[in-house]
């Protein structure tokens, strides 16, 4: 994601150059507070929150045998909440897509909160159908011996 908005970035820098050497508007329009606000605002933002997720190391999700540990927010530095395998209502892997690109989200409905907790599949270095896979069996397995 950092990668595609400084791409994006660059793209920007090189219109805004283009508009100026040739011309077609000048600086002085281009350094009015308005248009450097909502510049900041459109490109700055997100591309602040992708640049955090970026040099954010915490996992978004720790499978193990006490249960699964997913972030409280999809926000960068957020703390996980660890969830065991009793306390799991239910599960559904879902796929969202995209103009240009998909992405699949794992939700986790907690028992005890009722509260749902997502993590962007796409987003991590793993195999989708293996945190799909470890989840599915730990389930079926708590549930077995209940």
């Amino acid at each position: 994601m950092f990668a595609k908005y400084s791409f994006g970035l660059i793209n920007v820098a090189i219109v805004f150059s283009i508009l100026i050497v040739f011309d077609i508007v000048s600086l002085k329009q281009l350094t009015d507070p308005f248009i450097i606000v909502f510049v900041s605002i459109v490109f700055g933002i997100p591309y602040l929150i992708s640049f955090l997720k970026y040099i954010d190391k915490k996992p978004m999700i720790i499978i193990n045998n006490g249960g699964v540990s997913m972030r409280k927010s999809r926000l960068p530095f957020a703390d996980l909440r660890e969830i065991g395998w009793n306390d799991i209502k239910d599960y559904e892997a879902k796929i969202n897509r995209f103009r240009h690109e998909e992405t699949m989200f794992l939700t986790i409905t907690q028992k005890s909160t009722n509260k749902k907790y997502h993590v962007d599949l796409f987003d991590l270095d793993i195999d989708n159908d293996e945190v799909l896979n470890a989840v599915e069996e730990n389930i079926r397995r708590h549930k077995k011996s209940e």
